[in-house]
């Protein structure tokens, strides 16, 4: 299962208060065949609960730290078994190791640490947005006051993707390897090229297992590539 992040987003505000209901369109693995889904989040501050278009509850994750922005998640199977494990400070704030784990089980060496303050800080390993099954890539690297520093790199399976560095205010810097938004064992497309200041400049290649599809300027890329 897999959701591309073009979705389509409707916010209405409902009967009661400060509840705000969000439509996405997805993906749905289903038969060796990418299917389109729906799903609606519906949000207050205390809780996000993510539903399906005939009803089914896939998940209901309470709010603790109301002080961080909220990030939706936009894949199906993630949605169902994805999850964080760790502690919360006295303002509810994340606080030291903080582990993940994927359908019940503890991901090895994924996570990192979180500082008193919320904040995190030092070696991290994550998963890309789009983790799902078919798509088990992390993103490895330093963070150093809750912005990333320096070298970060991929790990799909048991190969080494270059990625390439942040500078000291956190931006992307110089020669980047990125993956497509939907990269997954059947489209590892990446697009290869440099940045400045987190902006892509210059002419970008795009690859599909290594080898070059096309060349591209800046001035007509379009950046969701799909296969």
């Amino acid at each position: 299962m897999n959701f591309d992040r073009d979705f389509t987003q409707n916010q209405l505000i409902n009967d009661q208060p400060q509840e705000i209901i969000s439509e996405y369109n997805g993906e749905v693995w289903y038969r060796m065949l990418l299917i389109k889904n729906k799903f609606k989040v519906i949000q207050n501050q205390n809780e996000i609960k993510y539903i399906t278009d005939d009803g089914t509850i896939l998940r209901i994750e309470e709010i603790k730290d109301q002080s961080k922005s909220i990030e939706i998640m936009t894949n199906f199977e993630q949605i169902q078994h994805l999850s964080w494990y760790g502690r919360y400070g006295k303002k509810f704030q994340k606080i030291g190791k903080w582990k993940i784990a994927w359908k019940g089980e503890i991901l090895q060496d994924a996570g990192g640490e979180y500082c008193d303050d919320g904040k995190r800080q030092g070696q991290w390993k994550e998963v890309i947005k789009n983790y799902w099954s078919k798509a088990q890539v992390y993103e490895v690297g330093k963070y150093e006051n809750d912005k990333r520093k320096g070298y970060w790199k991929y790990i799909y399976g048991n190969t080494e993707i270059d990625g390439g560095f942040y500078n000291e205010q956190g931006y992307k810097n110089g020669k980047w390897i990125d993956l497509n938004d939907n990269y997954w064992d059947w489209s590892q497309v990446t697009f290869h090229g440099d940045y400045q200041d987190n902006k892509r400049i210059g002419n970008w290649d795009i690859k599909l297992r290594g080898e070059l599809m096309q060349e591209i300027s800046q001035n007509n890329i379009q950046w969701q590539w799909f296969i």
